[in-house]
């Protein structure tokens, strides 16, 4: 018997979904519906749901078109970088879960990234180029503002050892599929709402994982020096049956983050993709 797939309506509506649970949820360092950062507020971000998520979950388009078309329409409306980690790692999910459906959703994931050429990836790097994603310009021989147009799979295994959305797109996104949809899965069962789930997932992923951005903005030493704080809120994390426990050290933590202008916004991507995922292959 073949394996019944939600429509695109429906698909829209998870990965909306998710990424509304990611605004409202209490991370520190992030916005949220509560605490803007300098630049930035919910509203922005609400506009860029509403500026992607139709076209991202769109039937029976190329993936680089899935990529490209998502970014172009965010930049379009919002005019500034909110979702392009969101977007790059959903997108390949999206497309798997399409052309090969949710049973073996990492190695499937796999064949599509393995399937962008040349012209593919020159696509890619076109909306890349469009959201002026910071530091992002280029390093050593690969160039994104370039014409050196290699296959994408090469290029993310390049990078793999400094950016994890590079990781993931190189190692079957073994940090989503192994490690935090299980995670995600223990802590919504734990809280009381997908919220806190959510807060735990991106704690727990500062705690193991230094931050790509933070990475980029102020090197990795910072990034490090960050993961030992989340380490220790993590600890706290793993001893409490109630987030609410430790919200006013969440709260003093976000403000300190963004007075210093830290963002940890690899984890906000990761935690929208894995909850993305939770709800589309359960």
């Amino acid at each position: 018997m073949s394996e019944k797939k939600i429509d695109q309506p429906a698909l829209q509506k998870l990965f909306e979904k998710a990424c509304m649970l990611d605004i409202r949820s209490l991370k520190p360092g992030n916005v949220n519906t509560n605490s803007p950062s300098k630049n930035l507020n919910y509203l922005d971000f609400l506009k860029s749901i509403e500026a992607c998520s139709d076209i991202i979950t769109q039937p029976n388009i190329l993936l680089e078109d899935r990529i490209f078309e998502s970014i172009k329409s965010t930049i379009n409306i919002v005019g500034t970088n909110t979702n392009l980690g969101i977007i790059l790692l959903c997108a390949p999910i999206i497309q798997a879960y399409y052309s090969r459906g949710k049973t073996n959703i990492s190695e499937n994931i796999h064949k599509e990234i393995l399937s962008l050429d040349h012209n593919s990836t020159k696509k890619i790097y076109e909306g890349i180029n469009l959201s002026m994603a910071g530091n992002m310009g280029s390093v050593e021989s690969f160039d994104l503002k370039g014409n050196d147009f290699q296959n994408f799979y090469i290029v993310m295994k390049y990078a793999s050892s400094y950016d994890l959305i590079a990781w993931e797109y190189s190692n079957k996104f073994e940090i989503i599929f192994n490690d935090l949809t299980n995670k995600f899965s223990n802590f919504s069962n734990k809280y009381r709402s997908h919220e806190d789930a959510c807060s735990a997932l991106y704690i727990y992923f500062l705690s193991k994982y230094p931050d790509t951005l933070i990475s980029r903005k102020y090197g990795l030493d910072k990034a490090k020096d960050i993961q030992k704080i989340f380490y220790d809120l993590f600890m706290e994390v793993e001893s409490i049956q109630d987030m609410y426990q430790i919200k006013e050290k969440l709260i003093q933590t976000d403000k300190v983050l963004k007075n210093d202008d830290i963002n940890p916004g690899t984890a906000a991507d990761f935690v929208v993709a894995t909850v993305f995922s939770n709800m589309l292959i359960k």
